[in-house]
Order: structure tokens, then sequence, then C-alpha cells
């Protein structure tokens, strides 16, 4: 070996020539499970992440006129709203479609399922709002809501729907028994999108512009404010637990907030046009 001193000197010794014996190797201490988090359990990353819903060979352009979505509660099919006003109910996996509203030229606005699977419902851009009987294809009611129909939404049980747009700007009444829609003031604001929690309580709005709040159902005021994205919150969506609360819009970015503080949690970006809908899977896949 070379050794130097601290005049730089050098010297060469044998330092030693016996065998080379590594002390053993410290093993890596086992893996500590992180602390799971009770209010915000992690996103599950699907396996394939994008993937496009086949489409009917007899109808390729359907695709651009797409406009709102939702999943039944089992996950099986999607229920599809289009600008040209048709309903329909497909299966992911193949695109099978089952068609409940034809096209009239008016757009769909936004379609919801309640969480038992039993009922559609849509809201038109010219604020007629439409309830259909999944297991018949019945058509059960429709009538007039808004100025403007933006989006609608059951509540958590399915018993009561939310329904949003322009003059007035929320109106609410129960599925069955044919009660009078009531309305929320909403200081002449158009309401742009609506999501209500899975269990019913509490249901979020967002208005022209991007501001968001969120309301307890039985109330007129809300109870929690979002301060605005950029551009107007075109979709929310609730998580199944009900913790988190996603939009989306002209932006083009998916934002995921705590539904009970409001707090930012987390940003998704790849839209390259503005974000129309949006929905969590069943299982809490986004």
């Amino acid at each position: 070996a070379v050794l130097r001193d601290g005049t730089g000197r050098e010297s060469r010794r044998t330092l030693w020539t016996g065998p080379v014996r590594w002390p053993a190797a410290t093993p890596d201490p086992p893996p500590v499970d992180p602390i799971p988090d009770p209010v915000h359990p992690p996103l599950v990353e699907p396996e394939d992440p994008v993937r496009p819903v086949p489409l009917p060979d007899e109808d390729p352009e359907d695709a651009k006129r797409l406009r709102t979505i939702d999943w039944t509660p089992d996950g099986s099919r999607i229920a599809v709203g289009t600008n040209g006003g048709s309903v329909e109910l497909r299966d992911p996996a193949t695109g099978a479609a089952t068609r409940l509203a034809a096209g009239e030229g008016i757009s769909v606005q936004s379609v919801a399922v309640d969480r038992e699977g039993a009922n559609l419902a849509e809201v038109y851009k010219d604020g007629r709002v439409a309830l259909w009987e999944l297991a018949t294809s019945r058509l059960l009611s429709s009538d007039a809501a808004h100025e403007k129909g933006m989006a609608l939404a059951f509540d958590g049980g399915g018993s009561r729907l939310v329904s949003v747009g322009k003059k007035p700007g929320i109106r609410i009444r129960a599925v069955a028994g044919g009660e009078p829609w009531r309305s929320i003031e909403t200081e002449g604001e158009t309401v742009s999108a609506v999501a209500a929690s899975p269990g019913g309580g509490s249901f979020a709005t967002s208005v022209e512009g991007g501001g968001i709040r969120i309301w307890d159902r039985d109330a007129d005021r809300s109870r929690v404010e979002i301060p605005g994205a950029r551009g107007t919150t075109e979709r929310l969506a609730w998580s199944p637990t009900g913790t988190i609360l996603a939009s989306a819009g002209a932006d083009r970015v998916i934002r995921l907030w705590d539904a009970a503080t409001g707090d930012a949690l987390r940003e998704l970006e790849g839209h390259d046009d503005r974000v129309f809908a949006l929905a969590f899977h069943p299982r809490a896949l986004l």
C-alpha cells in the first residue's frame, strides 16, 4: 500500500497478507407497514388506468357525443347521456348498449343512478328532469325544474333527488309521492354541478366560476366553502367512503378534496380538453 505523510512523502508498506474476512452483513430491518389513515384510505390504482369503453360498431361517432356518465352500484354498467339527447346503459367490457331515451337534439346535461340501482334520473339543458325505472326501462316522470338544467344527483338512500341549474339554482324533492320541488336560493348564481354524499346527509354544489359548497341536505345554508378552481367546475363526484370529493371542469384538472374540511388532497392531470364527466367506481376507482 502507498502511504503519505503530512509533507506528501510516499512510503510503501505491506499492511496484511492473510485472508480477508469481511464482517457479517447486518440484515435489513423488516419493513414497517404504514399506519393506515382511517379517514382517507389510499386510492386503488387500476392495472389498466385508462381503458376506453368499446362502442357499438353501428355508431362509431358516438364517442364524440358523450357528455355525462354514472356507474350502476354493482359496477356492471355505465349510464351515458349524450349531447344529442339520448340516454343509454352500456356494458363497460363489450360496449353493448340499452337505450332508454332516444335523442331529441337537446343535450343531456347529467345522469344519475340511485344507490340501489332501481332508478335513473336525467336533466336536460332545457331544464326538464326525467326519472326512469331501470328494471322495466319505464319512464316514471318528466317535468320542468329549471330555466336551464345543469346537473342532478340522488341522495345516499335514493329517496330524494337534488337538481341544479339556472333559476332556481337548487331544487330538491322526494323520488316517490309526487311532492313539489323545494327550492334553495343561490343569490342568482347558476349552479353548474352537484354530488350527494353516500350517507345522504350532505350534497356538494359548484357555481359558474369555480366555487364549491357543501350543504346539509335539510338546511338552506352551506357548511363548507372551497375556493374556486380556475374556470367553471363541470362535475363533482363523492367517493363511496364519503370522505373525498372530486371536482373537474374547464381547467382540465381533476382535484380531490377532504369532504369534511374542504382541504385540497391531490391533483390529477392528463386531459387535453375540459372534463365534462366524472364518477367514482363503486370500489373507489376514479
